[in-house]
Order: C-alpha cells, then structure tokens, then sequence
C-alpha cells in the first residue's frame, strides 16, 4: 500500500497530502508519464470560473482569489523542477536551486523566482498547518468535509439554474469521493474531467463572459486550444529519446519495433526479440513446462502460458521479504521455493525507480533480493536484457548480458532466474 498506492498520492503530512491532490495530480507532482497526464485546463480554469461565479459579491471574489494563490504557493512547498539534465530538484532550497543553475536555462530562472517568492508568502501558513498535521492528524478530514460543505452551498447560493446546480453538486460529490478514496491515482476520478469540462463552460458563460466576445476568446479558446495542440503532439509523438540514441526516435506514432510484425515480416517470436534482447529465451523456457513462476514487478506474463493460475506477483516483493525472516539463509530460501513448487522468479530490474517512499523501503526489499540471487548456486539466470562489461584475462572489457559480475553498460528491464 505504502509503496504502490501512496506513490500516486504522496509522502507528506496528511493534511498536506490531501490539500495538494488536485495541484499534484495535474502538475504529475508525484507520478509522471502519458498515463497520468490530464492536462492543465481544468486546474487552470477552475479558479477563474468561480471567480466568474462570485464576481457580483466583492467580497467573496477577493476572499476566492486570495485563497486560490494562497493554494497555489502552498503546493510550491512540495512541488519541484526538472533542469536541462532531467534532474529533479526544489526551488525553495537554495542550495539545491544553485547547484542546478548551471543546468537550466531562462525558463528556470523565471520558475524558481515564482516557486521561491510563493514559498516565502506561503512560509506563515506551513508554520501554523505543521504544528497541527503530521503523518496522522485530527484535522485533516474535519476539514475535507468543511471544504465540501462549502461548495455544496456555493452550488445552491451564487447558481440560478436548477439544472446547474444539479450538475455542480455531482461534480463536487463525485470529487471529494475521488478525493478522499481514490488514493491520487487519476483513473479512478476519470469521470471528474468531462464534469468538470462542463461545469466550467456552463459558469463561464455566464452574463459576463456571454456579453463580453473579447474577454471570452482571451481567455477560454487560447487555453484551450493550446492544450489540445500540446496534447496532440504528446499523443502521437512516441518520444522515449534519451542522450546518445537518435535524436529522431520519437517521431513515429508508433513503436517502429512493432512495424515488421505489423506487416508480416517478423514472426511473434521474432517481434519478442525487438521488444527486449533475449525475452524469446525467456518465454520459450518458462512455456517449455507448467512450474510455478514467482514473479517481482515486470509484463513478461502476458507472454506465459497459463499466466492465471502459474504467476505468484509479488511486486513490491513485500512477501519475499517475510520470507527473508523465516528463511535467513539462501540455502533454506531456495529449498521453500522448490518445495511449494517455484522453478522460475522474475525480477524487474527498474524496481528501485519506482520507489517514491521516503525511507527507500522497496529499494532496501529489492537489494536483499539481489543478495539472495546473487552468487546462489541453486538461482541459474536464463536471460535477461541487461549488459555489463566484464574484464578479461588480457585486460580486454567484453560486454555480457547478465545482472551480476561487472558495470552495467545497458541496464536492463527484466531478469529470469532458475531455481534448483
């Protein structure tokens, strides 16, 4: 749970992992890639349209738009930058912005001015919201269910129409269950996006905006349109270029590895060997029996034979490590896996990068792995795709595919070990 779920949610105070949830899921704070991207219109657009909503109450559109970057400089405490070199760092840390200035360019130095300056204004806020939160509080869901409270009655003071507040009620109630239940994790609130795509455009076509084409069009069409054309580039661009690979691999909508199976030139087994170097080796082994399989993280089972009722997935490798305590040694870990009938374990070698928890606890998991396997005369490697280079006897460096006895040269994404 703390590992796999709370890696979409977030590691701070409880108060904070909350509050942050909605700037974090849009901003990819936490989890990052095309499959949790959804934009930023919605987060971008939410606060204009309330304040469209309450722009005939002055004192509420004031108190609305303080609070909104009140939020906003409070979710720059834990949000980061990228520089030029992919490295992740926090503006409001001094000593980490200037060890990364070198790497970034003006687009930065603009970033961390706002990021630092909305910290600083935030800084009073945190000092208060941190003697009342921590990893377990009594505040946090007293609070949620205010901030519900709150906008149900928006719905029904400041909106005319029956059928908007309708709308804005099941929009709010289907949010703040995805909120409180739905762990960060953006498929399960998909149904939030359409409604709240709606929502926005029904308040902000309200009398002031339907009156007023040119405040209309420069705010609603620009961002929309370049969301879409950014979006649209995303989607159709299968970018996974890195420093030294052609700088024109991703300009094919889809995988080209794919291509010659697509047409007919490759077998299914040969197109397994485009995907991943030695992954036929792998499949054809574990297909050649009907032995048990224990498998830690990696897809390689959409290609075994009975993967239902053959593939123990242990992911986050929380069972091998109770194993570890009953059986400390590797003699008697390998002689459990042969008695219940285990033949093959697959490890994902990208493990550690999935770890997102503050103490390292998978990283810690996935390493006492690696010592059982590692130097085990009863864990034979079948194949894997990773590449280390091994010295030879005339000083010579070849290249191996292996996990273990050199520096890796390509890191690989999967291993496939024999137990004996």
């Amino acid at each position: 749970m703390r590992e796999e779920v709370q890696r979409y949610f977030g590691y701070e105070d409880l108060l904070y992992r909350y509050v942050s949830i909605p700037y974090d899921a849009t901003m990819q704070v936490n989890q990052s890639g095309k499959f949790v991207d959804v934009g930023y219109v919605i987060f971008a657009l939410m606060p204009i349209a309330l304040l469209v909503l309450c722009y005939r109450h002055k004192k509420l559109f004031y108190t609305v738009l303080l609070l909104s970057f009140l939020y906003l400089f409070l979710c720059y405490r834990f949000s980061f930058l990228r520089d030029n070199l992919n490295n992740q760092y926090y503006p409001s840390s001094a000593d980490v912005a200037e060890s990364s200035s070198s790497a970034t360019g003006w687009t930065h130095g603009i970033l961390e001015s706002l990021y630092i300056v909305g910290s600083a204004i935030a800084a009073p806020m945190t000092a208060l919201l941190d003697q009342i939160t921590g990893p377990t509080d009594y505040i946090t869901y007293p609070f949620l269910a205010a901030i519900l409270a709150i906008m149900l009655l928006i719905s029904q003071k400041l909106v005319a129409s029956k059928r908007m507040r309708i709308m804005w009620a099941v929009g709010v109630l289907y949010f703040f269950l995805w909120w409180i239940l739905g762990g960060g994790i953006i498929w399960y609130g998909l149904l939030a996006l359409p409604l709240g795509y709606i929502i926005i455009f029904k308040m902000m076509n309200r009398e002031v905006l339907s009156t007023n084409q040119v405040l209309k069009t420069s705010i609603i069409i620009p961002c929309i349109a370049f969301y879409i054309m950014l979006a649209f580039i995303l989607r159709i661009s299968n970018i996974t270029y890195i420093q030294g690979q052609n700088p024109d691999y991703g300009k094919t909508i889809v995988d080209q590895r794919l291509f010659p199976y697509i047409i007919g030139n490759d077998s299914k087994r040969e197109s397994l060997g485009r995907l991943s170097l030695n992954l036929p080796v792998a499949v054809d082994k574990m297909n050649s029996d009907n032995h048990l399989i224990y498998q830690c993280g990696s897809s390689i089972n959409y290609e075994i034979s009975y993967n239902d009722k053959r593939v123990f997935e242990d992911n986050t490798l929380s069972f091998f490590y109770d194993l570890t305590k009953s059986y400390p040694t590797r003699q008697k870990l390998s002689e459990y896996f042969v008695s219940v009938g285990i033949k093959y374990l697959i490890v994902d070698l990208n493990i550690p990068f999935l770890d997102k928890t503050p103490e390292k606890s998978l990283t810690t998991k996935y390493k006492l792995m690696l010592a059982f396997l590692k130097d085990n005369n009863r864990a034979k490697l079948i194949a894997t795709d990773q590449v280390v280079k091994i010295q030879q006897a005339d000083g010579s460096m070849r290249e191996f595919a292996s996990v273990f006895g050199g520096d890796i040269s390509r890191l690989g994404s999967y291993a496939l070990f024999e137990i004996k």
